[in-house]
């Protein structure tokens, strides 16, 4: 039977042993107190935690539990740290933005889905750009020439900073086929047209 250990309670007798849990990435003490008896508690909450009180990890490191790192706060402000640290960098996806970035491309740097770079960009008054199929923000006779050597499309519109349905749409009016699903093998650098 496995009990856990909650602040306020009592540490348990014995020899304990320390183990990283595989979902979550804190780690976890673990005291056998008699046979069939364990009693199991997460490390940050032992070592730091209070009754009524959750433990920050100041780093965002989940297993790393020096005492300087642990911060013990209530849950209200535990909820807003975390918020902050979600929030997207604005003046830095403003400045993607206006170096001719797509929002998708965007999202991927900042780690933020794309309809977040939009709502920012919104608040902060960017005008909006078609970037789904405008044909001046890339090189098309550049992108043509990767298509035919069968680079991957993903790859080009990367590379090119657009949207991977710009690149798409190119091939598909050029009647270039597409590549087979799936990554290529080092002996068929790019796809096949067969």
């Amino acid at each position: 039977m496995i009990t856990y250990w909650k602040p306020g309670d009592p540490v348990p007798d014995g020899r304990s042993r320390r183990y990283v849990d595989p979902k979550s990435g804190y780690v976890r003490i673990r005291w056998k107190i008699a046979p069939g008896q364990i009693v199991e508690a997460w490390e940050h909450i032992w070592l730091a935690g209070r009754p009524g009180m959750e433990v920050h990890h100041r780093n965002l490191i989940r297993s790393d539990n020096a005492p300087g790192n642990l911060l013990c706060v209530t849950p209200r402000e535990h909820r807003a740290i975390h918020a902050a640290l979600r929030a997207p960098d604005a003046d830095r996806i403003v400045a993607l933005y206006l170096t001719g970035m797509s929002s998708p491309v965007i999202g991927r740097l900042v780690g933020c889905h794309p309809s977040t770079v939009s709502r920012v960009l919104a608040r902060s008054s960017v005008p909006a750009r078609r970037e789904a199929w405008n044909r001046s923000q890339f090189d098309d006779s550049a992108a043509l020439d990767r298509l035919r050597r069968g680079d991957r499309v993903d790859a080009i519109a990367r590379d090119l900073r657009v949207a991977r349905s710009a690149i798409d749409r190119l091939r598909i009016a050029n009647e270039i086929p597409a590549c087979a699903p799936g990554r290529p093998s080092a002996a068929t650098a790019g796809c096949t047209t067969s």
